[in-house]
Protein backbone atom coordinates (compact mmCIF):
# COMPACT_ATOMS: atom_id res chain seq x y z
CA UNK A 1 0.00 0.00 0.00
CA UNK A 2 1.06 3.45 -0.68
CA UNK A 3 2.72 5.31 2.29
CA UNK A 4 2.84 8.76 3.48
CA UNK A 5 2.66 11.84 5.56
CA UNK A 6 1.66 15.32 5.70
CA UNK A 7 -0.39 18.64 5.15
CA UNK A 8 -3.50 17.81 3.56
CA UNK A 9 -5.52 20.18 1.53
CA UNK A 10 -8.73 19.81 -0.37
CA UNK A 11 -11.06 21.73 -2.36
CA UNK A 12 -14.61 20.66 -3.45
CA UNK A 13 -13.10 17.30 -3.71
CA UNK A 14 -15.24 14.26 -4.54
CA UNK A 15 -13.41 12.53 -1.60
CA UNK A 16 -16.37 9.33 -1.81
CA UNK A 17 -15.52 8.69 -4.96
CA UNK A 18 -11.61 8.68 -4.52
CA UNK A 19 -11.92 6.30 -2.25
CA UNK A 20 -14.85 3.85 -2.75
CA UNK A 21 -17.05 4.86 -0.10
CA UNK A 22 -20.74 6.33 -2.19
CA UNK A 23 -22.24 7.83 1.44
CA UNK A 24 -19.36 10.44 1.23
CA UNK A 25 -19.50 13.24 -0.96
CA UNK A 26 -17.42 16.51 -1.79
CA UNK A 27 -14.77 17.57 1.07
CA UNK A 28 -13.52 20.83 1.84
CA UNK A 29 -10.93 20.35 4.43
CA UNK A 30 -7.19 21.38 5.60
CA UNK A 31 -5.16 19.15 7.94
CA UNK A 32 -2.59 16.80 7.92
CA UNK A 33 -1.82 13.25 8.40
CA UNK A 34 0.77 12.16 10.66
CA UNK A 35 0.90 8.50 9.61
CA UNK A 36 -1.13 6.96 6.71
CA UNK A 37 -0.79 4.31 4.42
CA UNK A 38 -4.18 2.70 1.38
CA UNK A 39 -5.65 4.85 -1.16
CA UNK A 40 -9.62 2.94 -0.47
CA UNK A 41 -11.55 2.63 2.10
CA UNK A 42 -11.57 -1.04 2.86
CA UNK A 43 -7.45 -0.65 3.11
CA UNK A 44 -7.13 3.36 4.24
CA UNK A 45 -5.08 3.90 7.68
CA UNK A 46 -4.53 7.41 8.86
CA UNK A 47 -3.42 9.11 12.33
CA UNK A 48 -5.65 12.02 10.85
CA UNK A 49 -6.38 16.00 12.04
CA UNK A 50 -8.20 18.12 10.15
CA UNK A 51 -10.43 21.08 10.16
CA UNK A 52 -13.43 20.68 7.46
CA UNK A 53 -15.26 23.90 6.56
CA UNK A 54 -17.98 21.16 4.64
CA UNK A 55 -18.25 17.30 3.84
CA UNK A 56 -21.30 15.84 2.03
CA UNK A 57 -22.38 12.52 3.99
CA UNK A 58 -25.50 11.19 2.65
CA UNK A 59 -26.73 13.77 0.37
CA UNK A 60 -26.67 16.34 3.43
CA UNK A 61 -24.11 19.18 4.00
CA UNK A 62 -22.00 19.26 7.24
CA UNK A 63 -20.25 22.29 7.79
CA UNK A 64 -17.68 23.65 10.36
CA UNK A 65 -15.80 20.09 12.19
CA UNK A 66 -12.78 19.08 13.28
CA UNK A 67 -11.79 15.95 13.50
CA UNK A 68 -8.79 13.98 15.44
CA UNK A 69 -8.39 10.63 15.29
CA UNK A 70 -7.31 7.45 13.29
CA UNK A 71 -9.11 5.78 10.60
CA UNK A 72 -8.39 2.36 9.53
CA UNK A 73 -10.18 0.03 7.62
CA UNK A 74 -14.38 1.84 7.61
CA UNK A 75 -13.73 2.77 11.10
CA UNK A 76 -12.95 5.92 12.70
CA UNK A 77 -12.12 6.14 16.77
CA UNK A 78 -11.10 9.69 17.71
CA UNK A 79 -12.92 13.15 18.27
CA UNK A 80 -15.25 15.16 16.52
CA UNK A 81 -16.55 18.35 16.72
CA UNK A 82 -19.47 19.90 15.05
CA UNK A 83 -20.49 23.66 14.87
CA UNK A 84 -23.21 23.51 12.17
CA UNK A 85 -26.42 24.95 11.88
CA UNK A 86 -28.37 21.99 12.20
CA UNK A 87 -25.91 19.54 14.20
CA UNK A 88 -23.90 21.02 17.24
CA UNK A 89 -22.42 18.52 18.79
CA UNK A 90 -19.09 17.30 20.74
CA UNK A 91 -18.12 13.36 20.22
CA UNK A 92 -15.60 11.28 21.33
CA UNK A 93 -15.52 7.08 20.46
CA UNK A 94 -15.78 4.95 17.41
CA UNK A 95 -17.76 4.48 14.27
CA UNK A 96 -17.60 1.26 12.69
CA UNK A 97 -18.61 0.66 9.63
CA UNK A 98 -16.52 -2.77 8.66
CA UNK A 99 -20.15 -4.91 9.07
CA UNK A 100 -23.36 -4.57 6.90
CA UNK A 101 -24.84 -2.11 9.61
CA UNK A 102 -22.74 0.97 11.41
CA UNK A 103 -21.93 0.38 14.86
CA UNK A 104 -21.49 3.46 16.98
CA UNK A 105 -19.86 3.61 20.34
CA UNK A 106 -19.23 7.03 22.10
CA UNK A 107 -19.82 9.56 24.79
CA UNK A 108 -21.15 12.67 23.43
CA UNK A 109 -22.39 16.39 23.95
CA UNK A 110 -24.97 17.38 22.07
CA UNK A 111 -25.90 20.87 22.04
CA UNK A 112 -28.55 20.98 19.06
CA UNK A 113 -29.45 17.98 16.62
CA UNK A 114 -32.28 19.49 14.18
CA UNK A 115 -33.64 16.33 12.21
CA UNK A 116 -36.13 17.48 10.17
CA UNK A 117 -33.28 19.69 7.91
CA UNK A 118 -31.43 16.46 8.10
CA UNK A 119 -34.11 14.61 6.49
CA UNK A 120 -35.16 12.47 9.57
CA UNK A 121 -38.52 13.16 9.81
CA UNK A 122 -42.21 14.98 8.90
CA UNK A 123 -41.59 16.99 11.67
CA UNK A 124 -39.64 19.65 13.52
CA UNK A 125 -37.71 17.69 15.91
CA UNK A 126 -34.50 18.95 18.00
CA UNK A 127 -32.61 17.10 20.80
CA UNK A 128 -30.05 17.88 22.91
CA UNK A 129 -28.08 16.41 25.85
CA UNK A 130 -25.71 14.16 27.32
CA UNK A 131 -25.17 10.44 25.95
CA UNK A 132 -23.14 7.38 25.80
CA UNK A 133 -24.21 5.23 23.37
CA UNK A 134 -23.48 1.93 21.85
CA UNK A 135 -25.38 0.09 19.70
CA UNK A 136 -25.92 -1.08 16.27
CA UNK A 137 -27.29 1.71 13.81
CA UNK A 138 -29.91 1.61 11.11
CA UNK A 139 -33.79 1.51 10.73
CA UNK A 140 -35.96 1.21 14.06
CA UNK A 141 -36.08 -2.29 13.20
CA UNK A 142 -32.15 -3.19 13.22
CA UNK A 143 -31.54 -1.26 16.18
CA UNK A 144 -29.85 -2.70 18.99
CA UNK A 145 -27.42 -2.01 21.90
CA UNK A 146 -28.04 0.20 24.27
CA UNK A 147 -28.02 4.44 25.07
CA UNK A 148 -27.86 6.33 28.48
CA UNK A 149 -28.77 10.51 28.57
CA UNK A 150 -29.20 12.80 31.13
CA UNK A 151 -30.26 16.62 30.79
CA UNK A 152 -32.47 15.52 27.67
CA UNK A 153 -34.27 18.53 25.85
CA UNK A 154 -36.45 17.24 22.80
CA UNK A 155 -38.00 20.14 21.16
CA UNK A 156 -41.47 19.11 19.06
CA UNK A 157 -43.26 22.05 17.10
CA UNK A 158 -41.43 24.29 19.08
CA UNK A 159 -42.20 23.22 22.76
CA UNK A 160 -39.88 21.74 24.82
CA UNK A 161 -40.11 18.10 26.35
CA UNK A 162 -37.58 17.16 29.18
CA UNK A 163 -35.81 14.17 30.87
CA UNK A 164 -33.45 14.46 33.57
CA UNK A 165 -32.12 10.65 32.85
CA UNK A 166 -32.92 8.22 30.10
CA UNK A 167 -31.48 4.36 29.39
CA UNK A 168 -32.68 2.31 26.86
CA UNK A 169 -31.18 -1.36 25.80
CA UNK A 170 -32.63 -3.53 22.87
CA UNK A 171 -31.45 -7.14 22.59
CA UNK A 172 -32.55 -9.58 19.55
CA UNK A 173 -32.26 -13.38 19.73
CA UNK A 174 -30.74 -14.33 16.52
CA UNK A 175 -32.20 -17.71 16.80
CA UNK A 176 -35.63 -17.02 18.19
CA UNK A 177 -36.36 -13.78 16.49
CA UNK A 178 -37.65 -12.54 20.00
CA UNK A 179 -37.04 -9.04 20.99
CA UNK A 180 -36.36 -7.54 24.21
CA UNK A 181 -36.59 -3.80 24.80
CA UNK A 182 -36.24 -2.19 28.70
CA UNK A 183 -36.26 1.33 29.49
CA UNK A 184 -35.88 3.58 32.29
CA UNK A 185 -36.26 7.02 33.18
CA UNK A 186 -37.57 9.71 35.27
CA UNK A 187 -40.92 9.44 32.92
CA UNK A 188 -41.42 6.02 32.78
CA UNK A 189 -39.99 1.93 33.02
CA UNK A 190 -40.20 -1.29 31.93
CA UNK A 191 -40.13 -4.23 29.10
CA UNK A 192 -41.53 -4.98 26.13
CA UNK A 193 -40.79 -7.91 24.60
CA UNK A 194 -41.82 -10.71 22.23
CA UNK A 195 -41.74 -11.69 18.02
CA UNK A 196 -42.98 -8.43 16.47
CA UNK A 197 -41.62 -5.75 14.35
CA UNK A 198 -41.52 -2.35 15.67
CA UNK A 199 -42.39 -1.09 12.38
CA UNK A 200 -45.42 -2.96 12.28
CA UNK A 201 -46.85 -3.35 15.03
CA UNK A 202 -49.13 -0.63 15.61
CA UNK A 203 -50.47 -0.91 12.79
CA UNK A 204 -51.72 -4.66 13.24
CA UNK A 205 -52.91 -3.97 16.93
CA UNK A 206 -55.29 -1.24 15.01
CA UNK A 207 -56.17 -3.53 12.39
CA UNK A 208 -57.01 -6.42 15.21
CA UNK A 209 -59.23 -4.06 17.16
CA UNK A 210 -60.91 -3.23 13.76
CA UNK A 211 -61.62 -7.12 13.19
CA UNK A 212 -62.88 -7.22 16.48
CA UNK A 213 -65.25 -3.68 17.26
CA UNK A 214 -65.46 -2.53 13.96
CA UNK A 215 -67.97 -0.19 15.08
CA UNK A 216 -66.07 1.66 17.37
CA UNK A 217 -62.60 1.05 15.56
CA UNK A 218 -61.89 3.02 11.95
CA UNK A 219 -60.70 0.47 9.65
CA UNK A 220 -57.27 0.94 9.26
CA UNK A 221 -56.09 2.86 6.16
CA UNK A 222 -53.46 0.09 4.97
CA UNK A 223 -53.95 -3.50 5.66
CA UNK A 224 -50.65 -4.99 7.44
CA UNK A 225 -49.31 -8.40 7.68
CA UNK A 226 -46.23 -10.24 8.61
CA UNK A 227 -45.13 -14.02 9.71
CA UNK A 228 -45.32 -14.98 11.63
CA UNK A 229 -48.07 -12.95 13.41
CA UNK A 230 -46.69 -10.82 16.49
CA UNK A 231 -46.69 -11.75 19.96
CA UNK A 232 -45.62 -8.72 22.43
CA UNK A 233 -45.33 -8.81 26.43
CA UNK A 234 -45.15 -5.36 28.03
CA UNK A 235 -44.47 -4.30 31.87
CA UNK A 236 -44.66 -0.72 32.05
CA UNK A 237 -45.04 2.26 35.11
CA UNK A 238 -45.21 5.97 34.26
CA UNK A 239 -43.88 7.73 36.95
CA UNK A 240 -45.11 10.97 36.30
CA UNK A 241 -45.69 11.76 32.19
CA UNK A 242 -45.66 15.89 32.48
CA UNK A 243 -46.66 16.62 29.53
CA UNK A 244 -45.61 14.09 27.06
CA UNK A 245 -49.06 13.07 26.38
CA UNK A 246 -49.69 16.45 24.35
CA UNK A 247 -47.34 14.42 21.72
CA UNK A 248 -49.60 11.65 21.63
CA UNK A 249 -52.86 13.96 21.17
CA UNK A 250 -53.97 13.88 24.80
CA UNK A 251 -52.98 17.67 25.59
CA UNK A 252 -53.30 18.86 29.23
CA UNK A 253 -53.53 15.04 30.83
CA UNK A 254 -51.12 13.67 33.48
CA UNK A 255 -50.39 10.09 34.42
CA UNK A 256 -48.97 9.24 38.04
CA UNK A 257 -47.90 6.25 39.55
CA UNK A 258 -50.12 4.37 36.45
CA UNK A 259 -48.72 0.56 35.78
CA UNK A 260 -50.08 -1.40 33.16
CA UNK A 261 -49.18 -5.41 32.36
CA UNK A 262 -50.27 -7.64 29.40
CA UNK A 263 -49.73 -9.87 26.76
CA UNK A 264 -50.74 -9.13 22.96
CA UNK A 265 -50.71 -12.52 20.49
CA UNK A 266 -52.53 -12.04 17.22
CA UNK A 267 -51.76 -15.72 16.20
CA UNK A 268 -53.99 -16.55 18.91
CA UNK A 269 -56.27 -13.33 18.37
CA UNK A 270 -55.81 -13.03 22.07
CA UNK A 271 -54.96 -9.90 23.69
CA UNK A 272 -55.22 -9.58 27.61
CA UNK A 273 -54.14 -7.55 30.48
CA UNK A 274 -54.47 -4.88 32.55
CA UNK A 275 -54.26 -1.10 33.63
CA UNK A 276 -53.96 0.57 37.07
CA UNK A 277 -54.71 4.38 37.19
CA UNK A 278 -54.29 5.78 40.40
CA UNK A 279 -54.23 9.57 39.09
CA UNK A 280 -55.39 11.28 36.32
CA UNK A 281 -55.03 14.76 35.79
CA UNK A 282 -56.41 17.34 33.35
CA UNK A 283 -55.46 20.78 32.85
CA UNK A 284 -53.72 21.06 36.26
Amino acid sequence: HAKYSGTLSMDNFDLGRFIDFPDIGRVSMTGRVIEGSGLDIDNLEADITAVMSYAVYRVHTYRNARLDGIISNRMFTGTMDINDPNVDMHFEGVVDFTGSLPKLDFVSRIDSIRFLPLGFGSEPIDISGIFDVDFTAGSIDKFKGSIQGEKITVRIKGVDYYLDSLYVEAVIDSVSGDRFYNFDSDLASGFVSGVFDPLLIAGQVHQYLHAQYPSLIEAPVKTVTSQPPPRVAWDIKIHESGPWLDILGMPGFELKNTYTQGNLDLAKEQIYGFIDLPEIHYGG
